[in-house]
């Protein structure tokens, strides 16, 4: 599991003045939420940004590993699809992955 410590780097925390309420905003996509480990933790798993970042880094961990995990699903699952769909699904889909200088193409055999 990732660390309070490595969690906390990633978010910048500010106050709602009006409210006097703790956030934070994710330094990888720019999302707030309220100040809670957990929430912090279980945005990462959505957040692609994070995940590009950590690969540029060539860092693994936890987190890395279960989004990499659900993008696999996501490719086996396109990949039974027709392929004229799948030619537009790669359009919609570079931009939610693209994060390095690779062909994205999720349908290509390898």
């Amino acid at each position: 599991m990732l660390s309070d410590s490595a969690v906390h780097v990633a978010f910048i925390e500010s106050i709602v003045s009006e409210r006097r309420e703790r956030v934070v905003q994710c330094r990888h996509c720019s999302d707030f939420f309220a100040k809670h480990i957990s929430r912090q933790r279980a945005h990462f798993v959505k957040c692609f940004a994070y995940l590009c970042f950590q690969r540029t880094l060539n860092h693994v961990n936890s987190i890395t590993r279960k989004i990499e995990s659900k993008l696999e699903d996501i490719k086996s699952i396109f990949n039974s699809f027709a392929s004229e769909k799948q030619k537009q699904l790669d359009q919609m889909m570079i931009q939610i992955i693209y994060c390095d200088e690779q062909s994205l193409s999720m349908f290509q055999n390898s």
